[in-house]
């Protein structure tokens, strides 16, 4: 074969080879660095000042740095990041949740992160555990038919004191509280770009707490005074309750009005604390003492229930008229109105009831 024709193939499968490692392989996005997670006392000693105020729900860890690279010919994204943590043994008791900040260009943001070709980048991780919260999910373990607020508190109090010196006890004696493991999120690909899940890497969280876990064995000695106090539950309790009776007494208020051409938008009701919207918010043992308040008067839990039902249904009227438009005729505002009549009353005699409760138990 004639030596030209050879050089000719080997320059034209050169060109291909620097073709693909330039322009057509995708992002290729790596994790250059394998972090090492600890829960130690240098953080602690960051956050002394008000665990002299607070019970302790939150341990945060020593920062760490990712490094990523993208050996890719494309500009590539990190999508996101999704850290984990299965807590070791008795550890896994009092872990409620695991949550994190970046730092990133100077600034705190969130994914996603853009890495250009040949790039890297690198990002600044805070993890923090959370634990129960002592109080008030002790105080929704304790909870029992016939037992007054004030002994449900008390007992609460005592109770969620132990189960904190158990969790001290826990951590002065294990190497590590448990395995973080990460999954990123990322544009992977050659000739077509797409996003894949990936894990990073698995973890142990090493313990070395030593000066903390002497200093929360103290403040065991002051508990009633921290954080929520026993007056404090007494308040969240209250606004339990508040809520509730200020969203119905609010339905109520608009339910007084006819509905009509010009207010059927102002005519939809509010079922935000129904909803657990992002503005009323509950944890499952809030919802379990939203709930063992409620139960407490007698066939209070069914008449609210039929109420945010009977709302619902009411709001789909509403919606119904909005999109209707000009196509709305008298005969459908009628229909709304007898709903509107129904519905006000039962929420007056609902709100009645609520504020019973309310003044029986709180005020």
């Amino acid at each position: 074969m004639d030596i030209s024709i050879i050089i000719s193939f080997l320059a034209l499968a050169i060109s291909i080879i620097t073709l693909w490692l330039s322009e057509l392989r995708g992002p290729n996005i790596s994790l250059l660095n394998a972090p090492e997670f600890k829960l130690d006392d240098k953080t602690f000693e960051v956050n002394k000042r008000r665990y002299h105020t607070w019970t302790p729900t939150c341990f945060n860890l020593q920062p760490v740095s990712l490094i990523f690279a993208n050996y890719g010919g494309k500009t590539g994204t990190i999508v996101d990041l999704e850290f984990s943590l299965i807590p070791s043994g008795s550890l896994k008791d009092f872990f409620s949740s695991l949550s994190c900040t970046y730092q990133y260009q100077q600034g705190y943001e969130s994914p996603p992160f853009i890495l250009e070709k040949s790039g890297n980048e690198h990002l600044n991780i805070s993890l923090d555990i959370q634990t129960i919260d002592w109080k008030k999910a002790i105080l929704a373990d304790v909870l029992e038919p016939g037992l007054g607020i004030d002994q449900t508190i008390e007992k609460a109090m005592e109770k969620s004191k132990d189960e904190f010196l158990r969790f001290c006890d826990c951590l002065a004696t294990s190497k590590d509280f448990g395995e973080i493991s990460c999954t990123v999120t990322l544009t992977k690909g050659r000739f077509r770009t797409k996003v894949r899940n990936v894990e990073l890497f698995k973890g142990k969280v090493h313990v070395h707490y030593a000066k903390a876990v002497a200093f929360f064995r103290e403040m065991a000695g002051n508990w009633d005074n921290l954080s929520p106090t026993k007056v404090e539950l007494l308040n969240d309790l209250r606004s339990y309750l508040k809520l509730f009776v200020r969203e119905i007494d609010e339905n109520s208020t608009i339910l007084r009005t006819q509905v009509s051409e010009q207010n059927v938008l102002a005519s939809r009701l509010k079922v935000d604390v129904w909803n657990n919207s992002s503005q009323y918010s509950w944890t499952p043992y809030e919802g379990k003492i939203r709930w063992f308040l409620i139960e407490s008067a007698e066939g209070l839990k069914d008449d609210l229930t039929q109420l945010y039902k009977n709302i619902m249904k009411y709001n789909a009227t509403i919606d119904q008229l909005l999109s209707l438009g000009g196509l709305r005729t008298p005969d459908h505002f009628i229909k709304a109105n007898v709903e509107r009549e129904d519905l006000k009353s039962t929420a007056e005699r609902t709100l009645r009831r609520m504020k019973v409760l309310q003044s029986r138990h709180i005020d």
